[in-house]
């Protein structure tokens, strides 16, 4: 199956005949245009990351509003708006976090968790990275986030969940030295040789060596983001500023906004461009069954992948146990 994506740019001219839109319905929605007006601002003044990707939320959230009224309405400026408005909702929808959630399903940075579309459905088992700056080299990086995928048990379909984390992490002057920290489900936290048990959570905030830790509210960008009725996750923040979020279940959500505009990107996650592409499904370095010949993944390490399974396939990372043995033999590992 081969994946193809429409490819959609933001000018500064698009960006304004958006504004001209709005400004079009400004007698009856005369609240959203200030608010898309500071939007355009930001995004047209080259601010940061951080910051153009807030103003792409909250013009989406302004979208969102006219799609709904208009959809009702059936106003004319409201259909003219829509025609020019649609192909950019995706983009503009992107909240810049990568969550995998469910059984399991995963949406890169540059995805829209509410167009089906992006879902990257994921019935692997074994371990892959998600999130790493190591992208051409898969032993040099400075951070590299890794999820454990595990079989749901006792159901007849295929599916499986994001049973823990794995994050590596090597600090400039440690000399090769990484730095592991665990986290599995019922929120048990390992860091290096220092394990932090869970009923010390509430005690938290606690930074072990940069590395923090503390308990904060589960924020819900999407009604699925976390497991049902989860009111408080795991905030992890490594020393580079990645924070990693992970509900104790099966739910994570990773956030980079804090990295260098020139610090690469890839993994199950994307290249987190803003744009959601086939930029986002570069192979990783389990091609041509390298490391796991029972994951197949054929090309070349960063080409864009043939379909959604390879790609997630070369993102493999290591084994986790007798069910991924059989299909990872541990002398490929």
């Amino acid at each position: 199956m081969t994946i193809s994506f429409e490819e959609h740019t933001i000018t500064p001219l698009s960006i304004n005949m958006r504004l001209v839109l709005l400004a079009s319905c400004e007698n009856t929605y005369g609240g959203i245009l200030p608010w898309a007006k500071n939007s355009q601002h930001q995004i047209a003044q080259k601010s940061s990351i951080k910051s153009r990707k807030a103003a792409a939320v909250r013009l989406g959230s302004a979208i969102g509003f006219l799609r709904e009224k208009y959809t009702a309405t059936a106003n004319k400026h409201g259909i003219l708006f829509l025609q020019h408005m649609l192909p950019y909702v995706d983009i503009l929808l992107a909240t810049g976090e990568c969550v995998c959630r469910g059984d399991p399903h995963c949406f890169a940075f540059d995805a829209n968790r509410f167009n089906k579309k992006h879902d990257l459905h994921i019935p692997n088992i074994c371990a892959y990275s998600l999130a790493t700056d190591g992208c051409e080299d898969m032993s040099s990086f400075s951070y590299n986030i890794v999820a454990k995928f595990e079989r749901v048990k006792h159901i007849s379909s295929v599916k499986s969940f994001v049973s823990g984390l794995t994050i590596f992490y090597q600090p400039e002057h440690a000399g090769g030295n990484v730095q592991t920290t665990y986290i599995n489900q019922g929120l048990e936290v390992t860091f290096r040789d220092l394990s932090v048990e869970r009923h010390t959570l509430q005690e938290f905030p606690k930074e072990i060596e940069g590395h923090h830790f503390e308990m904060v509210p589960a924020v819900f960008s999407h009604p699925h983001d976390f497991s049902k009725g989860v009111t408080e996750v795991l905030s992890y923040t490594l020393p580079n500023g990645v924070n990693v979020q992970y509900d104790g279940i099966k739910a994570v959500k990773i956030n980079n906004d804090a990295l260098s505009s020139e610090t690469p990107r890839c993994g199950i996650c994307g290249n987190d461009d803003g744009i959601y592409d086939e930029q986002d499904i570069l192979l990783g370095g389990n091609v041509d069954g390298i490391f796991c010949p029972g994951l197949p993944a054929n090309g070349t390490r960063m080409e864009v992948a043939k379909n959604k399974e390879q790609f997630v396939n070369s993102w493999f990372i290591y084994s986790t146990g007798e069910m991924c043995d059989e299909i990872c033999p541990f002398e490929f590992n």
